[in-house]
């Protein structure tokens, strides 16, 4: 079980963990306060922490967003990526809030770049809307997963089918 959203302090961590929770998701709070996310994998270990990474393109420039979007972080995705590997993060999850939703394909580029900095597993979101999105961030990415779910809710496509075309 992972649990995300609101979790910016320590004691409401603990008791998720206390009531079963494998692994936290963390996003706006821990890229305020990496000490929170060293305190987390310090006692629960780092497996036990995914930092959420969301961005989108300004003037051209990939950008850090915050807040469901709305503040940009004064860091970079890079610099978060490597704060993230450096504070204990498990794995990193990866938005493109742009592609999000979209079903447009996933924006290779900023993934491979950003995957590339960190030796932590790297779980991409945003854009996947036919099985050839699936199989080029696979093929031209060192990811580790792939997370989505418009391609399933607004197309007439299954995970079988996804699985079976990536066999092919």
């Amino acid at each position: 079980i992972s649990v995300g959203g609101g979790l910016d302090q320590f004691d409401k961590i603990s008791k998720l963990f206390e009531l079963g929770v494998d692994r936290v998701i963390l996003n706006s709070a821990i890229h305020n306060n990496y000490e929170l996310l060293k305190t987390i994998a310090d006692k629960y270990g780092s497996q036990s922490a995914t930092v959420s990474i969301d961005c989108k393109k300004i003037n051209d420039k990939y950008v850090h967003m915050l807040h469901n979007g709305s503040k940009i972080n004064n860091n970079t995705p890079e610099e978060s990526c490597k704060l993230a590997s450096k504070f204990g993060a498990g794995e990193i999850f990866f938005n493109n809030i742009d592609l999000d939703g979209s079903l447009m394909g996933f924006d290779i580029e900023i993934i491979k770049k950003l995957s590339s900095i960190t030796n932590l597993p790297f779980i991409a979101c945003g854009g996947g809307g036919n099985w050839e999105h699936f199989y080029q961030v696979l093929k031209n990415t060192n990811i580790s997963g792939i997370c989505t779910q418009n391609i399933y809710h607004f197309t007439d496509k299954s995970i079988e089918q996804l699985k079976n075309y990536l066999k092919k």
